[in-house]
């Protein structure tokens, strides 16, 4: 995979910014933004820590890969799945989306499967124009029973994160 030059006046994911732009008035019908894309990210990891343990955070690595799959008989459906989180209820698995103009929304909550006991919270929105939410949140607690937990207690982590600009990958 090629990494593409950052463009001319693209957006860096942790430049200060005064909020989310406002959505102009316009077309909202989705439009095709299947493929792959990297993500300059602006967030931060928090492992599955149990109650008690010292909090420790690391930055998320640049890139991060973003897959988009739209269904070409309905664009308004598809998925979304992330690669280079280093968090492995994110990386490579693919996330149902609703798309909106030039935009997706990912909103999901549950457990995982009932044999760990893994229970998450995702909220996932990109705005390729730059005219919404370009933020990643996930919360997540894991029983000892879960891969990811070393412990012989439950454990909760988070993964959040802004995103600059998508830069399609040259393969």
């Amino acid at each position: 995979m090629k990494r593409p030059a950052q463009a001319p006046g693209a957006s860096s994911a942790c430049q200060g910014t005064t909020g989310v732009p406002p959505r102009m008035p316009g077309n909202h019908k989705p439009q095709t933004v299947s493929g792959k894309y990297q993500l300059v990210t602006c967030g931060q990891a928090t492992p599955c820590i149990q109650v008690g343990d010292p909090l420790t955070t690391r930055t998320l690595s640049d890139p991060i890969v973003l897959t988009v799959l739209q269904d070409t008989a309905e664009l308004s459906s598809g998925t979304v799945s992330l690669h280079g989180t280093g968090e492995l209820l994110l990386d490579d698995r693919a996330f149902p989306a609703k798309f909106r103009g030039r935009s997706f929304e990912v909103q999901l909550s549950g457990p995982i499967n009932a044999v760990c006991g893994q229970e998450y919270d995702l909220s996932f929105s990109y705005a390729f124009d730059g005219d919404g939410p370009r933020t990643f949140d996930l919360y997540f607690e894991r029983s000892p029973l879960c891969s990811g937990n070393s412990g012989s207690e439950s454990c909760k982590g988070r993964v959040h994160s802004t995103f600059g600009d998508a830069l399609p990958v040259l393969e």
